[in-house]
Formats: structure tokens, C-alpha cells, sequence
């Protein structure tokens, strides 16, 4: 138990220092992960509109998928699960 308390300790440190000493980089990289995220929504989720269905496109693959329909909600991709 005492090994592990050190080894707590002594990561806790370690840790704090380095947050310290890359704040500016850690924030400026969450951030970047973030805007891209925003950027890229609208085309990892499809919000189907009320009384419509939906099949997939798939533009750098083999196109129409037609052995699924969507129905109205927000779809997403069944393969990447």
C-alpha cells in the first residue's frame, strides 16, 4: 500500500508539472479537437425531417445502400458502431 501511495504521489507531481509546462499547448489542442468536431457534425449525424425516409449515400464508397431505410429522427451510419 505504501509503494502505491508514492507512486500516487510522485504520478500527481509529475502530472501537475507537465500540465503546467504545456498549458498553452494542451489547451490550444482541445480547442483545435473541438472547432473540428463543429466543423465536421453536420456530416457525422443526419437529422431526418417528420414523414420523410432516408438512405444512405455513402460518396467514397459504393454509393446508394438501399438495404436500409431510415426513418425520421437523427440516423447514423449502422457500420461504424
Amino acid at each position: 500500500m505504501k509503494f502505491f501511495r508514492e507512486w500516487s504521489a510522485s504520478f500527481t507531481s509529475r502530472s501537475n508539472v507537465f500540465a503546467r509546462r504545456h498549458a498553452m499547448t494542451l489547451i490550444s489542442l482541445f480547442l483545435l479537437v473541438i472547432l473540428i468536431f463543429a466543423f465536421f457534425f453536420n456530416r457525422m449525424v443526419i437529422s431526418i425531417k417528420p414523414g420523410d425516409l432516408g438512405v444512405l449515400y455513402r460518396w467514397l464508397g459504393e454509393g446508394t445502400v438501399i438495404d436500409t431505410v431510415y426513418r425520421e429522427g437523427a440516423a447514423r451510419d449502422p457500420a461504424v458502431q
